[in-house]
């Protein structure tokens, strides 16, 4: 029997982000498994899905978007009754062995971007990231990612995971470092919104050009009065001088290896 239906699993922003793309292209009779039913009903309620609180209440589907935290993956799907459907997971930095092995058509659906903001996000502009276990699933995928965006590439699992850790330092840990940067300013009585056109115009330039050839500062430079004044002024902030030395290192040695 040929499925169609498209199952998420999961309450939280991947899972809301999934449901409103698919909300977007029309599709009817999403079914929508969550454990946290007051996050999964404004999802439901926002998208039009059909809210299931446990998996013996969904009927079958042709995909199953596993939108969980990684260490739930293995829990989701093992008291999933998935059929012939194929079961994909959403994660950057797990293979497909955490989907239960129980499960017969196995793959991963990344999208490559950060669902914390309240910025509103054109999913037909994240790149979709895919991998089946079987080749012959591939193409069913395939077609179904490029209904949702316009940016779809295979993917296996190590270098997802790679992708993953990429990710992290370009997007979590710079945004730490923003963070750094207001509670610096907020400390000494500076408005942080005076860093903005600052962000801005770096993020700008990264995105349009190579971010090492971008590089500015007192490290690229090798200025090391500066950086001397910069750790002293750091001296009551231990965490953080550390960072600053790391960061300040990593960028001088690049710049000699550059």
């Amino acid at each position: 029997m040929q499925r169609t239906g498209v199952t998420v699993v999961g309450s939280g922003r991947v899972a809301g982000a999934f449901c409103r793309r698919l909300a977007e292209l029309g599709k009817t009779g999403v079914q929508l498994l969550a454990r946290n039913i007051e996050t999964g009903r404004k999802i439901a309620d926002e998208t039009g899905a059909v809210l299931r609180s446990v998996p013996q209440a969904l009927t079958p589907s042709a995909i199953y978007i596993i939108a969980v935290s990684d260490r739930a993956i293995r829990e989701a799907t093992d008291t999933l009754i998935s059929g012939d459907g194929l079961v994909v997971h959403t994660s950057g930095g797990c293979s497909l062995d955490e989907i239960s092995p129980r499960i017969a058509r196995r793959g991963a659906l990344y999208p490559l971007q950060t669902f914390g903001s309240a910025q509103p996000i054109d999913f037909k502009k994240i790149p979709l990231f895919i991998e089946t276990e079987n080749a012959a699933d591939f193409p069913e995928l395939e077609g179904f990612a490029r209904r949702l965006s316009g940016s779809v590439s295979a993917c296996d699992s190590i270098q997802r995971q790679q992708m993953h850790v990429a990710a992290v330092f370009a997007c979590n840990f710079v945004n730490h470092l923003y963070a750094v940067g207001q509670q610096l300013m907020e400390r000494n009585g500076l408005d942080p919104e005076l860093l903005r056109p600052l962000i801005e115009q770096t993020a700008a330039q990264a995105a349009t050009g190579s971010p090492a050839a971008l590089q500015t500062g007192p490290a690229v430079r090798g200025d090391r009065f500066v950086i001397e004044r910069h750790l002293e002024t750091l001296r009551d902030d231990p965490q953080w001088r550390e960072i600053y030395s790391l960061l300040t290192d990593s960028i001088i040695n690049a710049t000699k290896n550059g």
